[in-house]
């Protein structure tokens, strides 16, 4: 990992607030500091600001913090590449949580990494946020469209096996352990944010502040394409029915109804529509460009997917029936703003 321990890039540097007072943060030795007199420490070129003061929306905050302060002990062996496949051993393991279900009987099983496509095509050569990127697949593919891509995770360990997977992919990006709810980043800097199978975790009031956020640090004309979970979708309805329509516990996935999710996108960005991602569960939409690794019930699953994809494009309320929606926000200038 030693060509990740060089000083963080200067344009990245810009870019970086420091979450607590927003002020701008500058780098001496192994750690970022700011006019507020806060420290972050930057462990194998990551900075790592995650505030330690507030409710954490996933225990793996609390672990990055302590392998970024050196209390707790790192696997090496979970970022080593393995194998003749050369797949890092974290993706392997992972897989199924970090892609979806049709992954679960990949895992230890990977022949190369599963990149899906971007669902959007905009101008090349942009700015690209991934809020939740884990592993990095999705920087990949923007990467791979021409965007100079920053991942954001609160997980210090996947942003590791994301250094990996870039290094093998050829991917050059760069990388921050962050809060969506106080993202380290200064206002209106991205032209695409970007976020799949993260906020449907959060509970709804979370969310929420984790979307104004996103529209705070998205560029004027910029768009934010989200994946978030249709309550009336028809696998969504059989889950919620399978746990009796209770509210969701700690990281259990949270149904919006559409409504819903275009009044939060609406308040956030200004203007919010609905692409179609996948039918028949959640994460089935990212999963095409793997589909000669599924098994054959896999495939069909997905293969059936896009083609009511394709359908709902000629009968819009087909929309309302799918699992799992890309909520696209369009940042707008308020009237009278210079």
């Amino acid at each position: 990992m030693s060509k990740w321990a060089e000083p963080i890039e200067n344009w990245f540097l810009d870019l970086l607030r420091c979450p607590c007072c927003s002020k701008q943060v500058r780098q001496e030795g192994s750690n970022l500091c700011c006019e507020g007199g806060h420290l972050w420490p930057v462990f194998r070129g990551i900075p790592v600001m995650l505030r330690p003061d507030i409710p954490e929306t996933h225990w793996v905050t609390s672990r990055s913090l302590g392998i970024a302060s050196g209390s707790i002990e790192l696997d090496e062996e979970e970022f080593v590449p393995v194998g003749a496949d050369g797949i890092c051993s974290f993706v392997q393991k992972g897989v199924g949580a970090t892609s979806g279900r049709l992954f679960r009987p990949l895992m230890g099983r990977l022949r190369g990494y599963p990149i899906p496509r971007l669902p959007f095509s905009v101008e090349r050569g942009g700015l690209f946020l991934d809020v939740g990127s884990n592993w990095g697949r999705w920087v990949v593919a923007a990467h791979r469209e021409g965007f100079k891509c920053v991942a954001l995770d609160p997980s210090l360990e996947a942003l590791l096996a994301a250094q990996e997977v870039f290094t093998a992919t050829g991917v050059q990006a760069c990388l921050v352990a962050g809060d969506a709810r106080y993202l380290p980043i200064t206002s209106g800097s991205f032209d695409v944010v970007f976020s799949y199978s993260v906020l449907q975790h959060f509970a709804k009031d979370q969310a929420r502040v984790a979307l104004v956020e996103m529209g705070r640090v998205l560029a004027d004309g910029g768009q934010a394409w989200v994946q978030m979970p249709n309550a009336f979708g028809l696998r969504c309805l059989w889950r919620q029915m399978r746990r009796g329509f209770r509210g969701a516990r700690n990281f259990e996935v949270r149904y919006w109804r559409p409504r819903e999710l275009l009044d939060a996108f609406r308040q956030a960005f200004g203007s919010s529509s609905f692409e179609v991602d996948g039918y028949l569960g959640l994460g089935v939409g990212a999963a095409e460009a793997s589909l000669s690794e599924l098994r054959f019930r896999d495939r069909l699953v997905v293969r059936t997917s896009r083609a009511m994809r394709r359908l709902s494009r000629r009968l819009p309320p087909l929309v309302m029936l799918a699992d799992s929606l890309y909520v696209r926000g369009s940042k707008v200038r308020p009237p009278g703003d210079p």
